[in-house]
């Protein structure tokens, strides 16, 4: 599964209680040689951990014991290392198993608990930014479903879209200079007054940027018939294509990154913006100490991160204090302080913290935006704009 399935409905089934125990293992994986040459080695000792800590748990039935170790080890051999992406998430319980591909960098780690662990999952999926392109010809409209530079085909919302009556040959018709008298036909226009509906509905039910792609006319007369041209984060238009619903997903995938770029990069600027005018209004926290004290108080507007800050962080329970209150203390500590042996086995050690804050942020309806690493340098490459 993709961070682009991760839809509020499957986060809450993922968050709901289940019989003890339901297991999480997160593995770090990497893109490139020679990175990667050790993904498998590493997996396979963190199966192994998990094998271990099933057998050495006195709350952990025989069968119990069995019917999650069999499932964990579906969920390995499902494993594509060659497509794994920069993180894995295996989750496993005594009747199922979910292989998540995720786009953001975990730490190797092995969960136990009546929940499973859903906050390197929310992290990425907030981080890769879950697009929609909508590829549209005379005769055809498809949709497609994208998560950072993957695309995938989706049949949602009345999609793919098509006339009634295909009109007849439009790449003959434009070849001899006839389009125009193709895209006056009342049948197209019909056809794209229905694109734009299923365009409206889509946006309705599961908001997200949304990118149109097509010949300059097409997206022209669908501007013209239709009412949702102001919601498009973007457009591709070139004469240079004769088929925009004929590309397979990378084909498509690439003739949308630029689009896709300049959009980020608004989005980027504004987030910038809107953090300058929370400062001149003293509605600023900035630093990861600052941050948590604000989410953990409820306070956040919106959460800004450069996409791949890490802090390894030690809280400590003040007295009298409970778990995720303001009395806890926070201590940011380097990575060369601890060893691995140490975070997995202290609880006061948080190694991937940025993802809790994430998550927490996302659980008050917090806006969560992601700028380019030392974009927030100033800021201690976390921030946030407080509602009060």
């Amino acid at each position: 599964m993709y961070t682009s399935d991760l839809t509020p409905a499957v986060l809450r089934e993922l968050r709901a209680p289940r019989p003890y125990p339901a297991l999480s293992l997160t593995a770090r994986t990497y893109r490139r040689e020679p990175d990667n040459a050790g993904d498998a080695l590493r997996l396979r000792n963190l199966v192994s951990e998990a094998h271990k800590r099933l057998h050495a748990d006195p709350e952990v039935s025989h069968e119990a014991r069995k019917r999650v170790g069999e499932q964990l080890d579906r969920a390995v051999a499902e494993v594509d290392l060659a497509h794994a992406g920069d993180g894995l998430v295996l989750l496993a319980s005594a009747d199922e198993h979910q292989v998540w591909r995720i786009p953001r960098s975990v730490q190797d780690r092995v969960v136990l608990s009546e929940t499973y662990l859903s906050r390197n999952l929310v992290a990425a999926a907030a981080q890769e930014r879950p697009y929609w392109v909508v590829a549209v010809d005379a005769d055809e409209a498809r949709l497609w479903s994208g998560a950072g530079e993957a695309l995938r085909p989706r049949d949602a919302a009345g999609f793919p879209v098509r006339p009634e009556e295909i009109p007849n040959d439009s790449q003959r018709m434009q070849r001899k200079g006839q389009a125009r008298n193709l895209y006056s036909n009342e049948d197209v226009r019909a056809y794209l007054r229905d694109v734009d509906a299923a365009l409206a509905r889509l946006l309705a039910e599961a908001p997200r940027p949304l990118f149109l792609a097509g010949l300059p006319q097409t997206l022209g007369v669908l501007e013209e018939v239709g009412d949702t041209s102001d919601q498009w984060s973007g457009r591709l238009a070139k004469g240079a294509k004769t088929s925009y619903a004929d590309l397979t997903g990378p084909e498509l995938a690439a003739e949308i990154a630029v689009p896709r770029a300049e959009y980020a990069e608004r989005q980027t600027a504004e987030a910038l913006d809107r953090l300058g005018e929370a400062q001149g209004a003293k509605r600023l926290a900035a630093g990861v100490d600052e941050v948590y004290r604000a989410v953990l108080e409820g306070r956040l507007d919106e959460l800004v991160v450069e996409e791949h800050y890490e802090v390894l962080v030690r809280l400590k329970r003040g007295s009298g204090s409970t778990p995720g209150s303001a009395g806890e203390v926070l201590e940011v500590l380097q990575a060369d302080e601890v060893t691995a042996d140490q975070v997995h086995e202290d609880p006061e050690l948080h190694d991937d913290f940025v993802d809790e804050i994430i998550e927490a942020a996302l659980d008050t309806d917090a806006r969560v935006s992601f700028v380019p690493d030392d974009r927030i340098a100033d800021y201690g490459r976390i921030a946030a704009r407080l509602r009060y």
